[in-house]
């Protein structure tokens, strides 16, 4: 009967944790999922085109938005997007099919995915400082022009 307890104990803490983690959360129009006191936005539900992504997120603004999740913010016909200088990674083809014409990336973000700003309409690029590869199709399909 104890080792029946045990684990029917075990797997109850192990569902409330994982799901304490996993469970997506709302912030205005913004999805996200928490690891620690770190967020990763995972969707834009908004309807305006000009997004600032919030540098932190939550009831009490007690998690850092660090990530941008894989597709997060594609086919929202967004036109200008503003990243925080707290997210370090964002997912693939998170900003794919919009409409923006430039972007900064802050010097925070380090890692890029695969057709992360993919066909949209930006002619102008600042990378960030602390990007370590740029994957292949990042930019496809854009209006970017060697300087």
């Amino acid at each position: 009967m104890y080792p029946i307890f045990l684990l029917t104990l075990g797997v109850t803490l192990i569902s409330y944790v994982y799901s304490e983690h996993t469970a997506a959360a709302t912030f205005g129009d913004f999805e996200y999922t928490v690891s620690g006191n770190e967020a990763t936005i995972i969707d834009y539900t908004g309807q305006n085109t000009s997004v600032t992504i919030p540098n932190v997120i939550g009831a009490s603004n007690e998690y850092t938005v660090t990530s941008i999740g894989s597709g997060a913010f594609a086919q929202k016909f967004l036109t200008n997007v503003t990243i925080p200088n707290t997210v370090v990674n964002i997912g693939a083809g998170a900003f794919t099919r919009n409409y923006l014409t430039q972007l900064t990336l802050p010097d925070s973000v380090q890692t890029i995915g695969q057709n992360v700003f993919s066909v949209n309409e930006i002619a102008e690029v600042t990378l960030s400082q602390s990007l370590k590869d740029i994957p292949n199709y990042a930019f496809y399909n854009n209006k970017l022009k060697k300087n």
